[in-house]
């Protein structure tokens, strides 16, 4: 038994997860990067605010050792206003060495009114948008006095007594806005979630087309493989349909030739006529159901040509009719209706020869009981309808949906001879023209085979009105 199409749809699935884990782990990846890089930009942005604060911080504690000493408050808020002149700061406040609170400038939450321990290296937490960075204020010991601090100095004096030892006189605490580190998060985050959301998209998009190009690929594997089954089988069917079809006019050839070398001497005329006839009938059998299979061949390969010209299609129709009912019984009644079809329609006489010719033998073979076999011929609407009906045996519902099949035959056929190529024959006869076929037919009450070709001589004469 072949299994194959049961791996299709698990084929199928494969893909599809396949497809669908490389699309998570995409997105998966470009969500850890994005992380990864926010976290990233984002620490740098505050490793950045903390050295510009504590720059500030140590820039207003050596500019305010004289305001302290001094006690001078006006030299304190203009060393205030200066650190105020980076968008950052908030306010900038001064203590003594006792803690107490020299000047304040700009707005800010309470500031702890103790000297700020020297080993502390981050910057204070006061609020969620308020950063602190405290700063002892220092001077050389010995206590210089203010007029010292004033006098100018050699450059190594000044070297020596900034790099001497320092004594706490007070401190200084600056409050760091952190709206602008807000800002960089939110933009860094926003920005984030675009860079996944558009690589989401775009891995969903990429991952859409290419599981629709695997879907494509694996539907036409199925294809492919369901049509060489078909074809398989189409070969099986032949090989046994012909050798069926062979075996018995081969038979007749061989026992009527045999029956004429032994006994022809002693056989009279009509005998040897009549064996005669029957080696005629069987090798003109076979020659039809040779040429019944390569037209079928050539019409599978694409290689029947349809040459449109003018046809008058009652006449035609009246010689198939005429030849058929050489080979009709007298039980069968054949009958033309032609009255509906004037003029010229512009066919292919060859092609529409077959069609009619397969439709009222199948007729007048499936109606073994005899009967009228009806041919109407109709113009109208820009087409040309053939319709042919008998009152045979009909067609089972079941077997109509293959009936123009190749090699296929109705179940009820029994003992009637046939290859099962005429309407497959027919089919493609009439879609070569750009036309179909269709079946009306009920099992035990006939049945009417109807043919729609277009009428490219009424559709012509149209577009010639319009123009």
């Amino acid at each position: 038994m072949d299994h194959t199409p049961p791996r299709r749809p698990l084929a199928g699935s494969l893909v599809v997860r396949l497809t669908v884990s490389t699309c998570v782990l995409i997105v998966a990846t470009c969500v850890v990067l994005s992380v990864v890089l926010v976290r990233r930009h984002l620490r740098d942005i505050r490793d950045g605010l903390v050295e510009r604060g504590r720059a500030i911080t140590g820039f207003v504690a050596r500019e305010a050792e004289l305001g302290v000493l001094s006690g001078d408050l006006d030299a304190l808020r203009q060393v205030a206003t200066i650190a105020q002149g980076n968008p950052d700061v908030l306010y900038c406040r001064f203590f003594d060495r006792r803690g107490r609170l020299l000047a304040s400038v700009g707005d800010g939450p309470a500031s702890a009114a103790s000297l700020p321990d020297p080993s502390e290296a981050g910057p204070v937490v006061v609020t969620p948008d308020v950063w602190e960075f405290r700063n002892p204020v220092s001077t050389t010991a010995g206590r210089r006095r203010p007029e010292e601090l004033l006098a100018d100095g050699t450059e190594e004096e000044s070297v020596a007594a900034r790099d001497g030892p320092r004594e706490r006189i007070g401190a200084v605490s600056i409050g760091i806005g952190l709206a602008k580190l807000h800002q960089h998060r939110r933009l860094a985050f926003a920005t984030a979630a675009v860079f996944t959301l558009v690589v989401a998209l775009l891995a969903a998009a990429s991952a859409a087309l290419l599981l629709h190009g695997m879907l494509r690929a694996l539907a036409s594997a199925a294809a492919l493989t369901e049509e060489r089954s078909r074809l398989a089988e189409l070969k099986a069917s032949f090989v046994t349909q012909a050798s069926h079809e062979f075996r018995t006019p081969l038979a007749v050839i061989l026992s009527s030739c045999n029956v004429l070398q032994r006994y022809s001497a002693r056989m009279p005329p009509e005998q040897q006529r009549r064996r005669l006839g029957k080696i005629e009938g069987s090798v003109r059998h076979m020659t039809e159901l040779l040429e019944d299979v390569l037209t079928l061949g050539h019409a599978e390969s694409g290689r029947v040509s349809c040459v449109h010209r003018p046809t008058d299609v009652a006449a035609l129709c009246e010689e198939i009719l005429a030849d058929v009912r050489t080979t009709a019984s007298e039980s069968h009644d054949l009958v033309f209706d032609g009255t509906g079809c004037r003029g010229d329609v512009m066919l292919d006489a060859k092609l529409v020869r077959q069609i009619i010719r397969n439709l009222l033998v199948n007729a007048v073979k499936y109606s073994p009981g005899g009967g009228t076999v009806r041919l109407a011929v109709a113009r109208g609407k820009g087409v040309v309808t053939f319709r042919v009906s008998d009152q045979g045996i009909g067609i089972a519902a079941e077997d109509q949906a293959r009936l123009f099949e190749p090699f296929h035959r109705g179940a009820n056929v029994g003992d009637i001879e046939g290859s099962g190529l005429g309407l497959a024959i027919t089919r493609k006869a009439a879609e070569s023209h750009g036309g179909a076929v269709r079946v009306e037919s009920v099992l035990g009450q006939g049945a009417v085979f109807v043919v729609t070709l277009p009428d490219l001589a009424t559709q012509q004469g149209a577009v010639a009105l319009s123009v």
